[in-house]
């Protein structure tokens, strides 16, 4: 234990002493005083020593210059040595002055905070003050000490604070509210508590009967909360830079009054430091209203490798620091490019009845930097700025402001952007509707006698009906009555003319009316015989002068002159005066004025028979234009002449022979002058010569000659005479050619021959084309495709759907086909067994001169003809169908070489393909939005994740940005998965294929087009909301199908796409049906169907509804919430299925479902079709699951959609899909449907509806059974849903009854509409309610009957009202 204790005593010890060694004492200073005193001029030595290495610090002088201006220079010299294990440091004062004032410091050198100090002080009677200046600033800021250094050089100097610039004791500062303290060797110390305050202080130091003074000017500045965050920019007009150019940032903050800010640039989070070579920066940092501070960094010659990445301007006002940042990309040198696009992807926006503006906001991404320029309407003057435009272009977007918004702004407008490299278009649309708006353009007036066409504009939409009236009298006893008028023309801008013969004045009106509203102009129309209403003749010797010339004219002495004064009587007052010099022709003897009248005109006159020099002066005549309450006047000033001859003052006829060439133009002049005017006279061959007004005519007042072309007959001498009362002068010329007649002749010899070759060429043409045109309709007619453009609308059955006829549709070659040769086509993308579709570039395709990348089908070579007739009636289809947001549609087709079996079928191209491989590929990123604890979906779970950029391109293209500048919504993996889809083979030895199945699989239905996508990329990841707008937007373009009466038969996941801005369009729609009954399919006996897709109804009895595509929009429901697993999991397609979904088994809710959702499947798979919701009654319910936004803005992008259709149609095109039936369940199962001709009872199958068309219909042949299953067991037949879905029993009550015999069908059983002869002798071609198609309906329209369709059979093409009602 004692040894223990030794041990650690001694450690203790030990440690002791180390930690002694390790301490030192503070420096200390020789002399040992706080404070010394010594003389000016005085030499004087400190000393001081450490342990430590030590350093000296001591008063500077403010500036080397300063040094140099004051003699006082400041002396001081420092020496360091060593005395044992001392450090000693001596300074040295040599010829000390009031600058050597102040603290002296002995500091560690390795620890400035040990310290010894001394205060020095310098007496001097004459420099009573320590650094003295007459003015000093001093700053500080609010809340903190401020020091005004009034330090004295002698303790026995007095120092005085005063508030202002004086020396009155009065203004001397008191301390009572101890807002000061006072230090010799500080100053005054002051305590600012104001937010801000600059004044002005002065010291007075006093020795004796010496005082000097110091002013002190004190900002004191406010101590902020916060700096603003700095904006960044690049001086350069653009966003994009290129490889070894200059980068040049500038970055401002806005600062308060008062307010400082210092700044640092960084690079990637390091500093960036002014070295002169790589980087240069430049600061300002006072602030004025007009300047902010800034800064600006200069990056020189920058690479992708060194310079790319984020800059950083930070700004700091000593209190507060903010930041931004911004991310600077280099592009390789020879980069460019330019890409437009709509910022809200919308392309077009509608203003009903007037709007104060509209905007459209474009996104322009260019390098080199784009130059912009807005057209309406056409190419011809671009728009600038003004009341009505407002345009603003910025490196980023281009913003056209439409302000005032009428009928007349209607219509395209295009910004056009182009750059060095680069010219692109793109047009969005102003879809403005209103009452119509009327100007009426005609002549003031009208010379009777004459017809006279008036023309009446409207600006208006949609389209108005327009009306003229006239009313034959100027007051109201006569009524407006119809006059006819021209086929109203135009667009937004719509004309009508009408003929109106001058009989009679009175009043036109123009009216126009619309579904906005009617206007009605009316206008007076005036008839006389004055043309131009009012007008002042002046007839000299019989000869009436010039009117051009009336203004001063010179008549002869001894002239017999008129002057007339003629006014329309509808317009101007009978009261017609004349004044020679300013007084009435009244007062004067010498005139004697008379007035005239016709049914038209009032005329005042006078003439003088004799005229002399007192008749010279100013005539004047004047009336009241009653109207306007205005006195028209006209003045004359005369000059009297003696008479003169005439004289020649120019012309080009001369006696000598000058040859000419025919046919040119030629012409004879002769200006003459002469008092009185001198009458000219032109002869040809000495005899007088009268031109044909139409070759050959008279200008200038009959001065010149004019030969607008000149022929052989022409030759001869023609004469100018010219004559007054006076004389008369003569000149001739001759008119030879130089090419004779028989030139003429052989010129017109070698033309004939050549028109005679020329049309003979346009002949064999025409036989030619003819002999082709048969030889096609022969190969077409083989095909069954004989009526290809032509149609047969004639033979249309109204009791058929559209899928059954569509052969019968007519092809408008004119507005679909697209020459081959501008499609360029690309990679596959998908195939069936009869098709294929191809990627495709349309050359030059939007305003000649931007490609259109598309998607063309098109049939294999070695497909048989009923798969080239199935693509011509998805073609024809489609021609007819009008547009919609969420349907593939047409672009046009290419169909020059049909009869060699080559059919393109141009569509929209969706580069992310179907939505089936789309979920397969992607649902590894699937977001769920369903609350756990709720069951409800909230939008906001992953909004983190969603808000992202990703970015997607197409694959092997260079469609829009470079890949670092897009932007899509989903995060492709990488990883493609498969799922299987299951198929039944129906052959009649039951076999089943039930193979999986890929996109580019072929065992699957041979009419699917098996569409895949076209992109690469991180993509947006998929989540519950996208689910849902998918299914609300399939919704929507199912509920257009139906409405234009066209079916799909195959709804699946597989045939909806998926396009950009996740917009999904359905395709393969019309098909299915089609292929179901041919010939071909049937042969095969085995071609797959997508049985698990299809009601029970299609199953069992071939019957295809809107109620069975409802069926099977449920199962895109199941697929899309399953995350696009395979219909009825582990079950195969067989009759067992079939049995089960007979016995009321449906799928369990998929997991990714809501309960909602699930109901709305269920509701989708009742076994009684009229049971099943509507389209538009699922869009509403999905509609509703969506936030209101994401809703409106997917309806507000069919708008453009719904504009072409309704122009498509008003401008006359005829809208064949409302003369055939709606493929309705009610429509299809109705006993009285009977197309085989005659009719004939049949017991076992008078419950059923044949599906075959009559053959006078269609080229098809009957078909017999298509799909075959075992016969039902006696259980399965008591069923409800086992029965024939076609049968009238009690259990289908909302079913009409069959009729017991044929006797008692309805007169339309037996349908003749295939006889034109009867449509004209009966007069039944008949206006639909729409008035766009003059062709029968259907039957009952033929019979004068009530359509007994009901409100769901709408034939408007743009059937869904709630959307109309918007974009009207």
């Amino acid at each position: 234990m004692a040894v223990t204790f030794e041990i650690l005593t001694l450690t203790s010890i030990i440690i002791i002493g180390i930690q002694l060694d390790t301490i030192h004492g503070l420096p200390e200073i020789t002399p040992n005083d706080n404070e010394y005193v010594i003389k000016s001029s005085e030499d004087f030595s400190l000393n001081c020593k450490s342990e430590v290495p030590i350093t000296w610090s001591y008063p500077q002088i403010e500036s080397q210059s300063e040094a140099v201006e004051n003699p006082k220079i400041l002396n001081v010299e420092s020496k360091y040595s060593r005395e044992g294990d001392l450090y000693v440091a001596n300074l040295e004062i040599t010829n000390a002055t009031e600058l050597n004032v102040g603290y002296y410091y002995c500091n560690e050198t390795y620890h400035p905070e040990n310290f010894a100090a001394l205060y020095l002080y310098v007496e001097d009677d004459q420099a009573l003050a320590a650094g003295w200046k007459e003015i000093i600033v001093v700053n500080g800021k609010q809340f903190q000490p401020l020091i005004i250094p009034c330090r004295p050089t002698s303790p026995t100097v007095d120092v005085k604070l005063y508030a202002g610039v004086g020396s009155d004791p009065g203004t001397e500062l008191t301390n009572s509210s101890k807002l000061w303290t006072f230090d010799k060797k500080v100053g005054y110390k002051l305590r600012i508590t104001t937010s801000s305050i600059h004044a002005t202080y002065s010291c007075k130091f006093i020795l004796g009967d010496v005082s000097i003074e110091m002013v002190a000017i004190v900002r004191v500045n406010k101590v902020f909360d916060v700096i603003r965050q700095p904006i960044i920019h690049q001086l350069e007009d653009t966003i994009y830079n290129t490889e070894y150019e200059t980068l040049n940032l500038k970055c401002t903050v806005e600062v308060d009054e008062s307010q400082t800010a210092s700044f640092k640039w960084r690079f990637n989070g390091i500093e960036i430091k002014d070295d002169g070579e790589k980087y240069s920066i430049y600061t300002n940092t006072t602030s004025s209203s007009v300047i902010a501070p800034f800064t600006i960094l200069t990056v020189y010659n920058i690479t992708r490798h060194q310079d790319e990445g984020n800059y950083s301007c930070h700004v700091t006002d000593d209190e507060n620091t903010n930041e931004n940042f911004i991310k600077i990309s280099i592009l390789p040198q020879g980069t460019n490019f330019l890409y437009l696009s709509e910022s809200n992807n919308i392309s077009s926006t509608h203003c009903a009845n007037k709007c104060k503006e509209i905007v459209f906001n474009i996104n322009v991404v260019a390098y080199p930097k784009a130059n912009n320029s807005w057209y309406h309407n056409n190419l011809d003057k671009p728009l600038v700025n003004s009341q009505k435009y407002a345009i603003t272009n910025t490196i980023k977007e281009s913003v056209l402001v439409i302000s005032n918004v009428t009928i007349r702004d209607r219509g395209y407008y295009t910004i056009k952007s182009t750059n060095e490299y680069h010219s692109k278009k793109l047009p969005v649309f102003l879809n403005v509707t209103d009452k119509p708006s009327i100007e009426i353009k005609k002549d003031e007036f009208h010379v009777a006698g004459e017809t006279e066409t008036v023309t009446c504009k409207v600006w208006a939409y949609p389209k108005p009906e327009i009306k003229w009236e006239f009313r034959p009298c100027t007051d109201n006893s006569c009524e407006f009555r119809p006059i006819n008028s021209s086929k109203v023309t135009g667009n937004t801008e719509y004309t009508s003319t009408a003929q109106v013969s001058a009989t009679q004045s009175g009043y036109l009106k123009c009216s126009a009316s619309n579904v906005e509203g009617t206007d009605e102009k009316i206008v007076d129309y005036t008839v006389t015989d004055v043309k131009e209403g009012f007008r002042v003749v002046v007839i000299e010797d019989q000869v009436v002068l010039p009117n051009k010339d009336l203004r001063r004219i010179r008549l002869a002495v001894g002239d017999e002159v008129t002057f007339e004064c003629i006014a329309s009587a509808q317009n101007y007052s009978s009261d017609i005066k004349w004044y020679f010099n300013k007084k009435p022709v009244e007062e004067y003897d010498a005139f004697t004025p008379e007035t005239s009248k016709t049914k038209f005109s009032t005329k005042r006159y006078f003439t003088i028979t004799n005229l002399g020099r007192e008749h010279e002066g100013v005539y004047k005549c004047a009336t009241q234009r009653l109207s306007k309450n205005v006195i028209n006047a006209s003045e004359i000033n005369v000059e009297v002449v003696e008479p003169q001859a005439p004289r020649i003052r120019m012309t080009n006829i001369n006696k000598s022979q000058e040859e000419y060439v025919y046919p040119n133009e030629y012409n004879f002049t002769c200006l003459v002058d002469g008092v009185p005017r001198p009458d000219i006279i032109w002869l040809k061959d000495s005899v007088e010569f009268y031109p044909d007004n139409d070759r050959i005519q008279y200008r200038n007042n009959k001065q010149t000659l004019l030969f607008t072309s000149t022929q052989p007959s022409d030759k001869g001498q023609y004469s100018c005479l010219v004559k007054n009362r006076i004389s008369s002068l003569e000149l001739t010329g001759t008119m030879t050619f130089a090419n004779s007649n028989s030139d003429y002749y052989i010129y017109i010899y070698i033309t004939i021959p050549i028109l005679v070759v020329v049309l003979l060429g346009i002949a064999i043409a025409l036989l030619v084309k003819i002999r082709n045109e048969r030889k096609l309709e022969k190969i077409l007619q083989q095909a069954g495709l004989a009526n290809f453009e032509k149609g047969a609308i004639e033979s249309i059955n109204p009791d058929l759907g559209i899928d059954d006829q569509a052969e019968l549709l007519p092809y408008d070659k004119e507005s679909w086909e697209i020459p081959k040769d501008t499609i360029k086509l690309g990679k596959q993308l998908g195939a069936g067994a009869f098709g294929v579709v191809m990627k495709a570039v349309i050359e030059r395709y939007i305003d000649n001169e931007t490609d259109l990348t598309v998607a063309v089908k098109m049939v294999k070579k070695t497909a048989d003809d009923s798969y080239l007739r199935a693509l011509v009636s998805e073609l024809k289809i489609m021609v007819h169908l009008g547009k919609h947001l969420n349907v593939v549609n047409l672009i046009g087709a290419c169909t020059k070489h049909i009869a060699k079996r080559e059919l393109y079928v141009i569509v929209e191209f969706c580069r992310f393909g179907n939505l089936h491989n789309y979920l397969l590929r992607h649902r590894g990123n699937f977001i769920n939005q369903i609350d756990v604890a709720t069951g409800k979906i909230d939008y906001s779970i992953g909004v983190d994740i969603l808000s992202r950029s990703f970015s997607v391109s197409s694959s092997h293209s260079q469609e829009g940005p470079p890949k670092d500048m897009m932007d899509y919504r989903s995060n492709y993996n990488g990883v493609v998965q498969t799922t299987e889809v299951t198929l039944v083979s129906m052959s009649p030895s039951g076999s089943q294929g039930d193979e999986p199945l890929m996109s580019n699989n072929s065992v699957q239905p041979e009419w699917r087009s098996n569409y895949k996508g076209d992109y690469k990329g991180n993509v947006k990841p998929i989540c519950t909301k996208d689910l849902l707008t998918w299914a609300f937007q399939i919704s929507r373009g199912m509920e257009y199908l139906a409405s234009r009466k066209v079916l799909h038969g195959d709804l699946a996941a597989r045939n909806i796409l998926l396009a950009d801005n996740n917009i999904v369009k359905i395709c393969d729609f019309g098909l299915a049906k089609s292929m179901y009954k041919s010939d071909n399919y049937k042969k095969k006996g085995d071609g797959p169907l997508p049985i698990k897709w299809m009601s029970i109804e299609s199953i069992r009895d071939r019957v295809f509804s809107t109620q069975s595509d409802v069926w099977s929009f449920g199962i895109v429901l199941w697929e899309f919430f399953s995350l696009a697993r395979t219909p009825y999991p582990g079950m195969d397609a067989d009759e067992r299925l079939f049995q089960k979904l007979v016995e009321g088994y449906r799928m369990d809710q998929p997991c990714y479902a809501t309960k909602e959702i699930y109901t709305m499947m269920l509701n989708c798979w009742e076994p009684k079709p009229l049971s099943r919701p509507s389209f538009g009654r699922l869009s509403e319910r999905i509609g509703s699951m969506l936030e209101e936004s994401v809703k409106k803005h997917y309806i507000d992008l069919n708008d453009p959609y719904l504009v072409m259709n309704t122009e498509r149609f008003q401008n006359g095109q005829n809208d064949y899909l409302q003369m055939v039936s709606p493929p309705d369940f009610e429509k299809l199962s109705s006993p009285h449907y009977v197309n085989d001709l005659p009719h004939t009872p049949n017991t076992a199958q008078s419950d059923y509806m044949p599906m075959k068309p009559a053959h006078i219909f269609s080229p098809r042949e009957p078909l017999g059974e298509v799909f075959t299953f075992s016969e039902l067991n006696e259980k399965e037949l008591r069923s409800p849903e086992a029965a024939p879905m076609l049968r009238s029993d009690s259990d289908y009550d909302t079913l009409p009854s069959t009729p017991k015999s044929p006797n008692e069908l309805p007169s339309y059983a037996n349908p003749m509409y295939n006889k034109l002869d009867f449509l004209k002798e009966k007069n039944i071609i008949v206006n639909t309610p729409d008035n766009y198609v003059n062709m029968p309906k259907n039957k009952s329209a033929m019979k004068g009957e009530t359509d007994s369709f009901g409100k769901d059979d709408v034939h408007y093409v743009n059937n869904v009202s709630r959307d109309w009602e918007k974009v009207q």
